[in-house]
């Protein structure tokens, strides 16, 4: 991709996910530029994403 991921990347991402998964909270990553698909996510919808859990 020619576009720069200003997010951390993954390794972010799983690094800012560890405490509430270690916690036994679901996560999911999610492509929040796709129309409606965090709020679809949020309301327990299924997405097109990562789901990380213990």
């Amino acid at each position: 991709s020619k576009v720069t991921d200003v997010t951390g990347g993954m390794l972010g991402k799983m690094f800012e996910l560890k405490p509430a998964v270690e916690h036994g909270i679901q996560t999911i990553i999610v492509n929040a530029t796709e129309p409606n698909r965090v709020y679809r996510a949020l309301k327990g919808e299924k997405v097109v994403g990562t789901v990380i859990e213990r």
